[in-house]
């Protein structure tokens, strides 16, 4: 074995990997029903390495989070436009110092 491979190696033991891959091939070893697709099971038990919640979950989690930050955008596009059209409005004045009460602490003015 040349130098260059036991640096490797070396280094493979000490960023853990070696115990990774082997916990994830006994636990393909150790599972009953063999999986299809063995590489993703493997894939998939080495992304859970250093994660308490499964993948599918934050999977879940992450489109949801997308989902309500379009929703949120939309809803501020759509207020920042109310806005905007009250500010150019004659009235505005008025009708914005009506909103204000709906306000917490802030007191918007047209300028």
């Amino acid at each position: 074995m040349s130098e260059q491979e036991k640096e490797f190696i070396s280094y493979l033991e000490e960023h853990g990997v070696i115990d990774h891959l082997s916990r994830a091939l006994l636990e393909l070893f150790e599972e009953k029903e063999k999986p299809k697709d063995a590489i993703k099971f493997i894939s998939d038990h080495l992304q859970d390495v250093d994660a308490d919640v499964p993948l599918e979950d934050l999977k879940r989690e992450n489109l949801f989070l997308r989902q309500e930050n379009q929703r949120l955008t939309k809803k501020f596009e759509e207020l920042n436009d109310t806005l905007n059209k009250l500010l150019s409005s004659d009235r505005g004045g008025a009708k914005i110092k009506d909103l204000n009460g709906c306000l917490e602490g802030g007191e918007v003015t047209a300028k």
